[in-house]
């Protein structure tokens, strides 16, 4: 039985002495946070120019210009256009292959938003989580 203790301590001495147990015991964590870190970060990046259509047939977050006739936000500080993020308002939803075929990347429909406490988003790709954050927090 003494033998056994002496091999596992030559063994484990040998093993926590070489350079290599040393480099990978502060090198392995390093690693490993710079993995989930570079995961983040392609997570939230998101380069597109997003044209983003908001659909509110019901006038809850839109009304109707007078002068020109077009929907405009009825909080206009929510909907400025921020980076890479336009929005366009509309009165009618479009067709999943008008959609597809239109210029816009995101198309949000509020209509349902008092019944359902939510809003549908479509979308041709899906955006990365800080749009799809911004997108809910203007709404």
């Amino acid at each position: 039985m003494n033998k056994i203790g002496l091999v596992i301590g030559r063994e484990y001495s040998s093993r926590v002495k070489k350079t290599s147990f040393i480099i990978m015991t502060i090198l392995g964590p390093l690693l490993f946070a710079g993995f989930m870190a570079a995961a983040i970060w392609v997570s939230l990046a998101d380069n597109t120019e997003h044209e983003i259509l908001i659909v509110d047939q019901q006038g809850i977050i839109t009304y109707q210009n007078p002068k020109s006739g077009k929907l405009l936000p009825a909080y206009p500080t929510f909907f400025s256009d921020q980076e890479r993020m336009n929005y366009h308002f509309s009165g009618m939803m479009l067709s999943d292959s008008v959609f597809k075929k239109s210029d816009y990347t995101l198309m949000v429909d509020v209509n349902e938003i008092f019944k359902l406490k939510e809003a549908q988003i479509y979308y041709k790709n899906l955006p990365s989580s800080m749009v799809s954050s911004r997108i809910e927090r203007s709404i």
